[in-house]
């Protein structure tokens, strides 16, 4: 599922610094209203630069950061070291079956932001969906967001109505494959195909210039 060209575009981004020192307000948002206890296990899935995991590592909880790139995985020790806060545990994400293996009903929490959108289909969404159900506590949440086919991705070719070739450079050298929903009835069916029930639909966007994005932001519950 996850592709060498994905890895190695994610791989060149972290090596020419990407970085970003600030969590979502969302999730600060929702720590705040769902999260109140601290003695909780949260999966940064698609860690990146951690500033979202460091967040939650610096409120008291256990964090461990997960991503497929290993110059982040590498930076976020790093950083952490600095912080001087012990209770975070690191995956760099090979296969899937590290997760099968080591991680079921493991977490109270799992983040999953600006991640599902580099996955290929609606089958593959839905793999991991089941995964993040089956490595989560009873009652355990997923915050998880989504973008939409219509974005401010460049396209290069589109593959079909929901999937494009994009890049994350201006070269164009560094292709990626995207899935992308139509809308969010069609995201709350690929949900209602897990045993993930639906607490809320929330969203957050932005326009400056010529940027903009859109993105819902869904809390699910293992039930």
């Amino acid at each position: 599922m996850i592709s060498a060209q994905t890895r190695k575009s994610f791989e060149d981004l972290y090596i020419k610094g990407y970085n970003k020192e600030y969590p979502s307000i969302e999730l600060v948002r929702l720590q705040k209203a769902l999260f109140k206890n601290k003695n909780k296990k949260i999966l940064d899935y698609g860690s990146g630069h951690g500033a979202n995991g460091i967040h939650f590592l610096k409120h008291g909880f256990e964090v461990t950061f997960c991503d497929i790139s290993k110059k982040s995985i590498e930076d976020l020790k790093k950083k952490i070291k600095k912080l001087k806060k012990k209770n975070s545990n690191f995956i760099y994400l090979e296969n899937y079956s590290q997760l099968k293996e080591n991680y079921i009903n493991k977490f109270d929490v799992i983040i999953c932001m600006s991640v599902i959108n580099n996955l290929h289909s609606i089958n593959q969404i839905i793999f991991l969906l089941n995964l993040f159900y089956n490595m989560l506590k009873l009652s355990g949440y997923l915050i998880i967001d989504t973008n939409y086919i219509k974005n401010n991705y460049k396209v290069i070719k589109k593959i079909n109505k929901n999937t494009i070739l994009t890049s994350l450079s201006n070269d164009n050298k560094k292709i990626l494959k995207m899935f992308f929903p139509s809308n969010k009835k069609e995201f709350i069916k690929i949900i209602k195909k897990t045993n993930f029930k639906i607490i809320d639909i929330g969203h957050y966007s932005f326009k400056i210039l010529n940027n903009f994005e859109r993105e819902d932001i869904f809390t699910l519950q293992k039930s």
